[in-house]
């Protein structure tokens, strides 16, 4: 299992390397996104079918507002830049007044599959020759965001 969450974004920039290393992205998404334990993980048909599943959404749903038009448009249309970010919270569940983690993915295969997904996510930029840039955060390491957005438009997805 995974989880993202979408959200909108007119420019954004993530800290990656917690000193002074900074990555950039104009209009378009940040994706945060978390691998759970799961046995889907352990066989690599799977594995790949569904990073693919996960992926696609980013580039199919409306997410990005067109002023001249009044209404949302897909990536894969109008184009966008993508932010992934690793968010291990996004795994978190409530034990009384704590957040506990005790359902994410080990650290190494997390490290392996959150690689996977910006493959997918750079390959289908490619593939639908859209103008889009793929920026990526540190798997594992705190990092500092800062965003511009038009409002709250966010969406959570499980896979």
């Amino acid at each position: 299992m995974a989880r993202l969450v979408l959200q909108e974004i007119q420019s954004a920039k993530l800290l990656v390397d917690n000193k002074d290393e900074w990555v950039s992205v104009e209009a378009g998404l940040v994706v945060y996104i978390c691998f759970l334990s799961n046995p889907i993980w352990t066989n690599e048909a799977t594995t790949k079918e569904t990073i693919k599943k996960m992926v696609s959404p980013i580039f199919q749903l409306s997410t990005q507002w067109r002023e001249e038009e009044k209404k949302k448009r897909p990536i894969e249309e109008v184009g966008g830049d993508i932010l992934i970010i690793p968010q291990a919270s996004l795994g978190g569940k409530i034990k009384q007044k704590n957040l506990q983690f005790h359902g994410l993915i080990d650290k190494p295969r997390g490290l392996e599959l959150y690689q996977q997904f910006i493959d997918e996510c750079i390959l289908l930029t490619k593939t639908l020759n859209i103008k889009s840039e793929v920026r990526h955060g540190t798997y594992g390491n705190r990092q500092g965001l800062h965003f511009v957005s038009n409002g709250p438009n966010t969406i959570a997805l499980d896979f």
